[in-house]
């Protein structure tokens, strides 16, 4: 194939491009055309290539997503993040060398981006919009503006900054459309997720997919501190079992009130401000995805 790559060297385990090249042509491929995180795709030749393939953590994977929205070039995804929450969620190896081999046997897949508009403008995400605990997640880990030394400790550390957070967090009057229909409550938080992990790989719904045509609905009230708190905890020794939380399964959502919000891993907006429109772009990017026995069943299906 001939591929274009956009490679961020600050992500959490970045290589260096001459070994991403290397680990590319090995495997019958050809690099045709290079660009900056700064350059985005427009500076690719799309009419030329094969596949763009972003290398680089979930901010960089999002960003070439967004910017290949409506074309028919597919994204492979080289996770070389902290968190890599996308290619988790696909299926990809987040080993560079498995990654670029299980092009071979992969085939690009429509994959939903979700639009957030609100007093901050129109933007796609790939991961979730929410507010309150990540949101304050976020903040807080941007303020401790800090580099752990390993991809493990980084994580380790995200997850102690949220769980800190949980603990002085308190639940705000929250009001919300799902599909039209009137939803409110006091929430430690609300999220609206495309893809099944998170921040640093916090997974709060197992049924969040980005090829159903749908986004998942989650909500923490005042009563399951406890068990966010439990799963904080258990997170931080390898145990990933969500808690049993509020879930909806919705294309279209109305936030009229709320705590400040996170597109992605970007803070919007300002305290206080209101009104946001969440709603799904199905199918909007082609991501090369490996071949799964979930994945054959559904193309079986989808021909018979």
């Amino acid at each position: 194939m001939k591929v274009g790559l956009i490679h961020n060297t600050a992500a959490g385990d970045a290589l260096a491009l001459e070994d991403i090249t290397q680990a590319i042509h090995a495997h019958g491929h050809e690099v045709v055309a290079l660009a900056t995180m700064a350059d985005g795709v427009a500076a690719l030749p799309l009419d030329r290539l094969d596949l763009v393939a972003a290398a680089g953590g979930d901010g960089t994977i999002a960003a070439v997503a967004r910017g290949l929205a409506g074309s028919l070039v597919p994204l492979g995804v080289l996770a070389m993040g902290t968190a890599n929450n996308i290619a988790v969620c696909v299926g990809v190896p987040t080993v560079l060398a498995d990654a670029v081999a299980a092009w071979a046997t992969s085939r690009p897949r429509p994959f939903d981006l979700g639009v957030a508009s609100g007093p901050w403008g129109e933007r796609r995400f790939v991961e979730s919009v929410g507010g309150g605990l990540v949101t304050h997640g976020i903040v807080v880990m941007d303020r401790q503006d800090t580099t752990s030394p390993t991809t493990a400790a980084q994580l380790d550390r995200a997850v102690k900054a949220h769980t800190d957070v949980l603990a002085l967090l308190d639940a705000v009057p929250w009001s919300l459309t799902l599909d039209g229909v009137p939803v409110g409550g006091e929430f430690l938080m609300v999220e609206v997720l495309n893809i099944a992990a998170i921040g640093p790989n916090l997974h709060f719904a197992d049924g969040a997919s980005p090829w159903d045509g749908r986004l998942t609905v989650v909500a923490a009230a005042a009563d399951d501190r406890h068990a966010l708190a439990q799963y904080l905890r258990g997170r931080a020794h390898g145990d990933s079992q969500p808690p049993a939380l509020q879930t909806w399964h919705v294309r279209e959502v109305v936030i009229a009130a709320g705590d400040r919000l996170h597109v992605d891993d970007e803070v919007v907006g300002e305290p206080g401000a209101l009104g946001a429109r969440i709603r799904l772009e199905a199918g909007a990017v082609r991501v090369l995805v490996p071949d799964s026995p979930a994945h054959l069943a559904e193309r079986a299906a989808d021909a018979s």
